[in-house]
């Protein structure tokens, strides 16, 4: 019997570690943004499909976005619009900033890197974007959303080089048939 107890005590004091460590990653992390790459056609109905990163702050304080512009091979330049303006910013070696309110999201313009033509097919085009609270309740460090996507992938979003596509399933208006 005390051999039973013994084991029911070590699975206890294990779920009670993993509990405590989930608690302390869930308070650590959950206020954290996200980003995912997305594409939509920057006019209704349109067929040019644009790349977009679309930014999550599900925090209750707002957050500040900063990213390099000007990239390098193989990255994604991130634009604030698709103005001539911001695409201009975004060539352009300098940084760029942006406010994230609370519980907001954001789509930032995607840009292909100067050297897309050349890269391979299976090549991950990658952005990376610093973040850090605009009010800290204890320390201040830059934390980074970095991503990438591969090419392939891009191209299939951009709907580019699929043979036989026409529309999104999501552009037809629905039908009326019976």
């Amino acid at each position: 019997m005390e051999e039973f107890w013994e084991v029911v005590k070590g699975i206890g004091a294990v779920v009670g570690l993993l509990t405590g460590a989930f608690v302390v990653w869930d308070r650590s992390m959950r206020h954290y943004p996200f980003a995912v790459v997305t594409a939509r056609p920057m006019i209704p109905n349109g067929m040019n499909y644009h790349a977009l990163l679309f930014i999550e702050n599900p925090s209750p304080r707002p957050i500040i976005l900063e990213w390099k512009n000007g990239a390098g091979p193989g990255q994604l330049r991130v634009a604030v619009d698709n103005s001539a303006r911001g695409i201009i910013k975004s060539i352009l070696e300098g940084r760029s900033t942006l406010v994230l309110d609370q519980k907001s999201t954001v789509e930032l313009v995607l840009l292909k890197p100067s050297d897309y033509a050349e890269l391979p097919a299976d090549q991950t085009v990658t952005y990376e974007i610093g973040w850090q609270y605009a009010q800290p309740s204890l320390y201040k460090p830059k934390r980074h959303l970095r991503g990438g996507i591969a090419k392939r992938d891009l191209q299939t979003l951009l709907r580019e080089n699929l043979e036989g596509y026409t529309q999104s399933p999501t552009d037809y208006e629905g039908d009326d048939q019976d």
